[in-house]
Formats: C-alpha cells, structure tokens, sequence
C-alpha cells in the first residue's frame, strides 16, 4: 500500500511538472505573437510610406509637382506621419497587450 501511495505521489508531481512547463512554454509563445505584431505595425509604417512615395512618382499630372519645395514637403510629411502612426500603435499595444514578465520556478 505504500507502494502505490508513493506511485500516485509521482505521478501526480509530473502531472504538476508537465503543466507547469505547457505554462512556461505558453508565456514564451505569446511574447513572440507579441514582437510579431510590433514587427508588423513597423512594416506597415513603412508600406505606407511607400504608398505615398509611389503616389507622387507615377507619371500623372500633378499640381504640387511645379513646386520647388514640393519633395522636402512629401518626405517630411510622410515621415511624421509614420512616425506618428508608430508611436500610436505602440502606445496601444504597450497598453492593451502588456505581458507579465517569465520567471523561471
């Protein structure tokens, strides 16, 4: 009878081991998803700005065109605008996906 006492204390304590592990192994899991979407809202910065870049370099009439400071205006423009873009986005995925730090047990 002891025997099995001590067997089902085991089994239970891989039991524990094995769910403490799928919870380790799931922290991690979510701080990837989480670097994969601030990697993509900077992607996204960044296709939007070439959005506007090809825009304004197709062959089309364009009345901002006979501007001299008209490039410094479209490049300052568009850079402020991914920045802010960035800063926003960040800003809320600070806010609404913070994780809680890993601690290893």
């Amino acid at each position: 009878l002891s025997i099995f006492n001590q067997l089902d204390l085991l089994q239970g304590q891989v039991t524990t081991s094995e769910e403490l592990m799928a919870m380790q192994l799931d922290t991690v899991r979510n701080r990837l998803l989480y670097i994969n979407a601030v990697l993509s809202t900077f992607t996204l910065a960044v296709t939007c700005a070439a959005l506007v870049g090809s825009i304004y370099g197709m062959n089309v009439k364009n009345p901002i065109e006979d501007d001299p400071s008209a490039f410094q205006i479209i490049v300052i423009g568009t850079a402020l605008g991914c920045f802010v873009f960035v800063v926003v986005l960040l800003f809320v995925f600070y806010r609404a996906l913070s994780l809680p730090n890993i601690s290893a047990a």
